[in-house]
């Protein structure tokens, strides 16, 4: 990717992507902890920004990758640390029709 006055642009070919989480577990029966499950899937992400002149997939979309594909890049814009998680388009094998709460 690269910055556009701190907003990261991903290349062709390159999804920004965010991981996410598992659904909470309710029980009126058993007590559930706090923190218990707070997992992210594996393999299922939301896009977040696209590269220009993509027609495949689009922002908003959860889609399916292969296993462990997605790849966090750390960086620093005038002190300030963040991060973005980078997918390669052959990597995503399916769109998901999975419902975020």
């Amino acid at each position: 990717f690269y910055l556009d006055n701190g907003t990261p642009i991903p290349f062709d070919g390159h999804f920004l992507i965010s991981r996410i989480a598992k659904r909470k577990y309710n029980s009126e029966l058993v007590h559930i902890p706090d923190g218990w499950n707070e997992t992210n899937y594996d393999n299922v992400f939301k896009i977040e920004r696209t590269p220009r002149g993509n027609s495949n997939f689009n922002a908003g979309q959860i889609v399916i990758a292969h296993k462990f594909s997605d790849y966090e890049i750390p960086y620093a814009v005038n002190g300030i640390h963040s991060s973005v998680i980078r997918l390669k388009e052959d990597d995503i094998l399916a769109l998901s029709h999975m419902e975020l709460e």
